[in-house]
């Protein structure tokens, strides 16, 4: 994957991250999970993501910022060749947008002659509208509704609506708007392009469709996209394995989710790279408690 340019950007921003882990403070909570979660999604949201901590006061390197650069040229590449690497080529996807589509269209029923609905989250409207961007040139227009954060709330009604009442429509991307009190039971699958930094912002998603009124025996199932021999497989794992989150509800947990959050924080002030990982065995005992 380095001429894709994800790894290289991967290892230079955990290395300047480590450099500097004592120069601020609420280092982790203000910095590092910022950015990690933000190159956990895209090039397009991992650039914002920079220009906000930039202006923030934060300095950084040239080299991180050429590292960017080449992975994001790499990546709308790649998404200008959507038909031809879905249709001939899939083995050589390299970016989670068109490793997400791909998997959608080989392995579910979203392009079968039936009703299915996908609701796909993200963290990030750069990501949401960049996977939007290439799921309606394959699915079409009608195909796709949008929920993101600065459309206006005819706009916002018109997509749930369409999502939930039309057959045609099979996709709805969101970013985390559509976590917040709107009611998506209706959907088969619920797919996380990128994966939240707590467990309270994780069970909302999945609670978009675990409502009243879904079938019983249609249980939510969260597809979730992720690097592997990364930080975020060591998140999703404490996730699943730590907090059976994808699999249960919190509920009587939350009396320790502040506690869980604050190790995290203090994993990753300690080693950027591995820190979380180690700190499994501990926050699984902590949920077990």
């Amino acid at each position: 994957n380095l001429l894709y340019g994800e790894e290289d950007m991967m290892y230079a921003l955990l290395s300047w991250l480590d450099e500097i882990k004592f120069q601020y403070d609420e280092f982790t909570v203000n910095i590092v999970q910022p950015v990690m979660s933000a190159f956990f999604s895209s090039p397009w949201a991992l650039e914002v993501q920079i220009s906000k901590l930039t202006a923030n006061g934060l300095e950084v390197p040239a080299h991180i910022k050429n590292s960017l650069d080449r992975w994001k040229q790499a990546a709308e590449s790649e998404l200008d060749r959507v038909d031809e690497l879905l249709d001939e080529n899939p083995d050589d996807i390299k970016g989670r947008l068109l490793y997400c589509l791909d998997y959608l269209e080989q392995y579910t029923d979203l392009k079968d002659k039936r009703p299915f609905k996908v609701l796909v989250f993200t963290n990030y409207k750069e990501t949401a509208e960049a996977f939007l961007k290439i799921a309606r040139k394959r699915l079409g227009n009608d195909a796709c509704a949008v929920f993101l954060k600065g459309m206006n709330s005819d706009e916002l009604e018109m997509n749930a609506e369409l999502f939930q009442t039309k057959s045609r429509c099979r996709l709805l991307v969101s970013d985390e708007l559509g976590g917040e009190g709107r009611n998506f039971q209706i959907a088969d699958i619920l797919v996380h392009l990128d994966t939240p930094w707590t467990a309270n912002a994780l069970e909302q998603r999945i609670g978009r469709l675990d409502r009243l009124g879904r079938n019983k025996d249609k249980p939510v199932c969260s597809i979730v996209i992720y690097a592997q021999n990364t930080i975020e497989e060591q998140l999703i794992s404490l996730w699943h394995s730590g907090l059976n989150i994808y699999e249960q509800s919190l509920s009587g947990l939350e009396i320790v989710t502040g506690e869980i959050e604050q190790q995290i924080a203090e994993a990753l002030k300690d080693d950027v790279k591995n820190g979380l990982s180690r700190s499994l065995p501990i926050i699984q005992e902590k949920a077990s408690q």
